[in-house]
């Protein structure tokens, strides 16, 4: 089992066991000679993994600095090797070249959870984990992908993304509806990015009302922008005054922090921006996009994207094991 999870990765690549080596890619092998099964991962490699959670550190081998992330699975550790140019060692960056090596890793374990039904909760954890450290490296890289904007009708976006999550949120026992949606508000937008965006406020909504909230979308219009807002009551633990830095930084799930800067980021790609507010112990999360009057277009055709859906990588952190049965 373990060793079709690190055969599928082209980098190095171990999986460990409190502390203990139990699998070794091919290429692990190649860099690494003393890194075998049942070999203490510490000596081989020179660190203090006393500490536990998620770690980098860097190694020299055959000319090359190599950035060790090393990723928890439940009870087990996945070690990745990636290239590090900079020879700067301790750089806690993830590589955002570790993506396609990421996406290696879940189709592999796609395909290992349908012979083996019973791993379900070790195949989830390794999702999750690929979700999280696809998120951490989108912080670092900006996507070379040429847009594709398409004119589509905003309100009637939000709608069908809602009505595609429904039963993601239903397994967590949150609800989200359309409250109000302004008529004919079109916008020209690249669609994977859009709901990329889209997903990003709905994890926010979650991590500050609950996973058991129920969430009320707008659609509004001002002037020549469109405008798309989640509000609920905040969660009873939090008692934000306000979503500044400091506390978003300080007060919140390090997953939140990490969303928000990808969000905004997406909405600011997208020729919008992004504010939250909280005050009479409800938040709104609200994003902008610039209004087209070019809608002689339509809506045309927009093609899937590949690998995980966009909503899958944002919510990873919430999600129950059985929504990662197989990728869609």
């Amino acid at each position: 089992m373990y060793s079709r999870i690190t055969g599928a990765i082209a980098a190095p690549a171990l999986l460990t066991r409190a502390g203990r080596i139990v699998e070794v890619n091919r290429a692990a092998r190649r860099r690494f000679p003393a890194a075998r099964p049942g070999a203490d991962a510490g000596a081989v490699f020179g660190v203090d993994l006393s500490a536990g959670g998620t770690q980098c550190f860097s190694v020299f081998s055959d000319g090359d600095w190599l950035t060790a992330l090393l990723t928890p699975l439940d009870d087990l550790c996945l070690w990745q090797f990636v290239r590090d140019d900079t020879a700067a060692p301790h750089r806690a960056e993830a590589d955002p070249s570790s993506r396609g090596e990421i996406s290696l890793i879940l189709s592999a374990v796609n395909l290992l959870q349908r012979r083996v039904p019973d791993q379900e909760s070790v195949c989830a954890a390794i999702y999750r984990s690929c979700c999280r450290l696809l998120k951490q490296t989108a912080l670092s890289h900006r996507d070379d992908d040429i847009p594709v904007p398409v004119c589509f009708d905003l309100g009637r976006a939000v709608r069908t993304f809602l009505a595609d999550t429904r039963e993601l949120l239903a397994s967590l026992g949150a609800s989200a509806a359309v409250s109000r949606s302004a008529r004919d508000l079109f916008v020209s937008a690249d669609r994977a990015r859009f709901d990329s965006a889209l997903s990003g406020l709905l994890c926010m909504a979650l991590h500050l009302g609950g996973t058991d909230a129920v969430l009320s979308f707008s659609v509004t219009r001002s002037s020549l922008r469109g405008s798309i807002a989640v509000s609920a009551p905040l969660r009873r633990d939090k008692a934000l005054a306000g979503l500044s830095p400091a506390r978003i930084r300080d007060e919140l799930p390090e997953d939140f922090a990490t969303t928000w800067i990808l969000t905004r980021r997406g909405f600011t790609e997208l020729g919008g921006d992004l504010c939250a507010v909280v005050e009479d112990g409800r938040f709104r999360i609200s994003g902008s996009l610039p209004v087209t009057d070019d809608v002689l277009l339509g809506e045309g055709d927009v093609s899937p994207t590949p690998g995980i859906p966009a909503a899958l990588v944002q919510l990873s952190s919430f999600l129950p094991a059985s929504f990662y049965r197989s990728l869609l």
